[in-house]
């Protein structure tokens, strides 16, 4: 997106009004340190797959050592399946996934019918298992793609232009940030709009929302003086470029149509110019 000045006219008067309820005015401050559902997902299901190989690998030698060790390692693998399993709740479109839930499940089935075998010395049928819960977690990880990141605070709520008459079939979004970002992404709350433009993630283009047409996005600073540009849509995602980048007190407005059903949950994605990355839901009202 190219910015450029536009002077006030009704065709983008409807942009600068403060977020609802007061939100324009909270601080959005620095990175957060604690993990996102997405990145716990992507955690979980790792310790899950890599203890269950290591385990397998040591019951093809069972000695009394490589069986106390391969105990200890099915039980690191079962408590990386129960953070996987606790974070699948709040990751972005994880449960919608059949990869996702065959390994929540069935994997973690393998590896506690694995630690059966160990008492009754069925070693090899142990090893099959937890190889086999390591490929449901393998297929989990690469369906799942590049799990969203909260490295600096960001905001978005649901617009309403209903009062305009040519945006009355339109929703739309404004958006806050705690760092100069660069991009803007918006699409559906799955995995397709989570992994659009994420390095080595493949998006599936059939799971966008069914949007045809936008307005031209408006970043407005603190004393109303605002600037827009064209973003790109694609497939119901839309990719707003931002340079020079948007300063942390500015606000981020785009309206998008034709209006989507009350309660569409949306996905919001930044990135900072340093590179960063964060992300905002919201469902449409």
């Amino acid at each position: 997106m190219r910015r450029k000045l536009v002077c006030a006219g009704i065709a983008f008067a409807f942009f600068i009004v403060p977020l609802a309820g007061g939100s324009a005015a909270i601080l959005l401050a620095g990175a957060q340190a604690a993990q996102t559902p997405d990145q716990q997902l992507v955690s979980g299901l790792t310790t899950l797959r890599g203890a269950a190989r290591v385990a397998a690998v040591l019951l093809a030698q069972p000695s009394s050592k490589n069986v106390a060790r391969a105990r200890a390692e099915i039980a690191r693998s079962l408590g990386g399946g129960s953070v996987a399993e606790r974070a699948a709740r709040g990751a972005v479109g994880a449960l919608e996934m059949p990869s996702v839930r065959a390994a929540l499940e069935q994997a973690r089935s393998l590896v506690r019918t694995a630690r059966a075998d160990l008492a009754t010395r069925r070693y090899g049928a142990a090893r099959a298992k937890l190889a086999r819960a390591g490929d449901l977690a393998t297929e989990a990880l690469l369906d799942f793609g590049v799990p969203l990141a909260k490295e600096f605070e960001a905001f978005a709520v649901n617009r309403d232009f209903a009062y305009l008459p040519e945006f009355v079939n339109y929703s739309g979004l404004s958006a806050r940030v705690g760092s100069e970002i660069t991009e803007v992404v918006i699409g559906a709350a799955n995995r397709s709009t989570a992994n659009a433009g994420e390095q080595g993630a493949v998006a599936d283009a059939g799971a966008g929302l069914p949007i045809t047409r936008m307005s031209l996005a408006v970043i407005s600073d603190p004393i109303g003086r605002f600037s827009s540009g064209w973003c790109e849509l694609d497939a119901g995602v839309i990719t707003c470029r931002i340079q020079p980048a948007m300063p942390t007190d500015h606000v981020f407005t785009i309206a998008f149509g034709p209006k989507l059903p009350r309660g569409t949950k949306l996905l919001v994605k930044f990135r900072s110019a340093a590179g960063e990355r964060s992300y905002s839901v919201f469902a449409t009202r």
